[in-house]
């Protein structure tokens, strides 16, 4: 870990914390370990000094920021949830959801190639798995799924974030796991409400589908970086760029990554990265 990298996660930490300007040093190393997913007992040093720095700042500078926000496609971002953009973060529902909004929009608007693509909200799969198919009825009644390429929904596990994604021009149901996990339950709910909903709509579905777990795709090598691949898994699927194992981005360009999705929900557009190389 590098020196920056320290002092960056701390100095966001103190602020995000209402008493950051009474954390002890335990305090500090403790939330460090997690947040890195290590040991950092090495740069307590590092750490002591910084904290005492930062904690001799007026009270205006730790734990008292001014809040700022965003409206992005409909959505309002906080500086809370801007801030999950940092390195090291875990990405929040807000962000995801208003990302995977930018995606649809963009689409629609032509930039996204033009192929029909829908993606549910990050509370959709919970409200599945409580309450079958009658809990989501009601958000997905003016979607016509049998008119679109791809149906896209993020899974939530708790600590980490995966994408599944309805293909309804192969007929395949495929999960995007950035650890390379295969989530049978969920795969086996979403072909359950496929069934349910073509049933209700009186659809009778063409093909037999099938079950796909992504493996020749990028994968994360922390504990804090799912999120952002799990939104650029969906932004290529959206783009219908080509196969799955021509993704070209890796666990090497997400910081650069965060630092573009920042901007480019305070934009409202997106943008081409030209730190990415694509083959």
């Amino acid at each position: 870990l590098q020196d920056e990298q320290i002092i960056s996660v701390l100095t966001a930490e103190l602020q995000r914390s209402t008493l950051g300007s009474f954390w002890s040093l335990r305090k500090a190393m403790r939330r460090l370990r997690m947040v890195f997913g290590r040991e950092v007992d090495s740069r307590q040093p590092l750490v002591k000094m910084k904290l005492r720095e930062l904690q001799a700042r007026p009270p205006s500078r730790v734990g008292e920021r001014e809040p700022t926000s965003i409206l992005c496609c409909g959505i309002r971002l906080t500086q809370g949830d801007l801030d999950t953009l940092q390195p090291h973060q875990w990405l929040n529902d807000q962000v995801i959801n208003c990302y995977m909004r930018l995606l649809m929009e963009q689409g629609q608007s032509g930039q996204g190639r033009g192929h029909r693509v829908h993606i549910v909200n990050t509370f959709f799969y919970p409200k599945l798995l409580s309450a079958s198919y009658k809990g989501v009825e009601r958000w997905i009644k003016n979607v016509d799924f049998f008119r679109l390429s791809l149906l896209l929904v993020p899974v939530h596990l708790g600590m980490h974030w995966c994408l599944a994604a309805l293909n309804f021009k192969s007929g395949r149901i495929e999960y995007f796991d950035p650890l390379g996990g295969r989530n049978r339950t969920c795969v086996k709910k979403l072909l359950l409400f496929l069934l349910t909903h073509a049933s209700r709509r009186g659809h009778s579905l063409r093909m037999h589908w099938r079950k796909c777990y992504a493996k020749a795709i990028p994968r994360q090598y922390n504990s804090s970086d799912c999120g952002v691949f799990v939104c650029q898994y969906a932004r290529w699927l959206c783009q219908c760029k080509g196969p799955y194992s021509s993704i070209p981005f890796s666990q090497r360009h997400m910081p650069a990554i965060r630092t573009a999705m920042l901007e480019e929900l305070k934009r409202g557009n997106l943008m081409k990265y030209s730190f990415i190389k694509e083959q």
